[in-house]
């Protein structure tokens, strides 16, 4: 990340961190959107965390609800980010995503693959209407259907 990234980053960070140690214990944030301007900042915001939970999730975070976050989303500590972004070195390891197990084979879509194995009934079988992995097409619409008499 460049320095000018860094700058706005840090600065959004160390405004959010006072800004949440001076404010009512009963605020609550509106969304997940407003809940990362409160914890993070409007840099981290703006640079990482609208986009990648976008990609992630298909839906605004002003959308998104916050109060589903518990330990998922792992906050930022301004006395880190400033101490590695002054000394030029990463923090690694953090978080309740650091390290998590990849199939070996089909990517994150072979965890749905196997999942439906297990949890399809045999008698049914997984509709190809049903917009999985198409952009979130099929919502509203079943996973699975009946087997017809045929198959």
């Amino acid at each position: 990340m460049d320095k000018e990234d860094q700058i706005t980053c840090l600065n959004g960070l160390i405004k959010a961190t006072v800004a949440t140690a001076t404010a009512s214990p009963d605020s609550k944030p509106a969304n997940f959107n407003e809940w990362i301007e409160r914890v993070m900042g409007s840099g981290i915001n703006d640079l990482f965390m609208r986009p990648y939970n976008y990609k992630v999730w298909a839906y605004p975070t002003t959308d998104m609800a916050w109060n589903w976050l518990g330990e998922r989303v792992a906050t930022a500590n301004v006395f880190q980010a400033v101490s590695n972004a002054m000394s030029g070195t990463e923090s690694l390891g953090w978080g309740p995503n650091s390290t998590f197990h990849f199939p070996h084979r089909g990517g994150t879509g072979g965890i749905w693959d196997g999942v439906s194995k297990r949890c399809v009934p045999d008698n049914r079988k997984v509709s190809e209407r049903s917009g999985v992995g198409g952009g979130g097409g099929g919502r509203g619409r079943r996973l699975y259907e009946p087997a017809s008499e045929t198959s």
